[in-house]
């Protein structure tokens, strides 16, 4: 009798189950090849990351929220559960805490940036999920709030009477009621008259 070995890798394969055959062939008349079923089980490993690593949100108006995307990856070769995403700052929000990414997949989430009141914030987006060497993948989230600008005009309306070929001026008063810089344009707008 001789004893073979037989080679079994489970690099570079997904999470499933592989069949195979080892075939002998031999100068027996009766059975010159016979055939061994061989059946590979892989474990797949699933393998959390996170596109981009942060996010910065830059300058955002309290009260007009700003939303980004991050591309939860899963680099590995079983099924990534996300148990849970959670925000360490009230904030920020993302639009689903829990979400299955197959291998070599990609899930979008939605993060918003919904600032309550002006100021720098920072934040911690936590990702939990089943990676055996990185259960807890952080993404750091930054922002800026500003108190938006808030025009007024005075008069609410102006209003002329002249005849051809007379003309007028009137004054209009912008005023800026809000916390940030009120950035502005005039045009006009005439309205072809109605013929009497």
């Amino acid at each position: 009798s001789m004893d073979l070995t037989v080679g079994l890798n489970a690099a570079g394969l997904l999470g499933g189950e592989y069949d195979a055959a080892i075939r002998i062939h031999g100068n027996t008349p009766i059975s010159p090849e016979r055939e061994i079923p061989c059946r590979l089980t892989v474990t797949g490993v699933p393998d959390v990351g996170a596109m981009p690593g942060s996010i910065d949100f830059d300058s955002v108006y309290v009260g007009f929220p700003s939303t980004r995307q991050l591309i939860v990856q899963n680099r590995g070769s079983g099924v990534l559960n996300v148990v849970d995403m959670r925000v360490s700052d009230q904030a920020y929000r993302v639009d689903r805490t829990s979400l299955t990414v197959p291998p070599l997949g990609n899930e979008a989430v939605s993060v918003s940036f919904v600032p309550a009141s002006p100021g720098p914030a920072t934040a911690t987006l936590t990702i939990q999920s089943n990676d055996p060497d990185t259960p807890a993948r952080a993404v750091e989230l930054s922002g800026y709030a500003l108190e938006p600008p808030d025009i007024q005009i005075h008069p609410s309306s102006i209003a002329a009477a002249l005849s051809i070929p007379s003309s007028t001026r009137r004054s209009l008063v912008l005023e800026n009621a809000g916390g940030s810089n009120l950035v502005f344009a005039v045009t006009t707008l005439l309205t072809p008259p109605a013929v009497t």
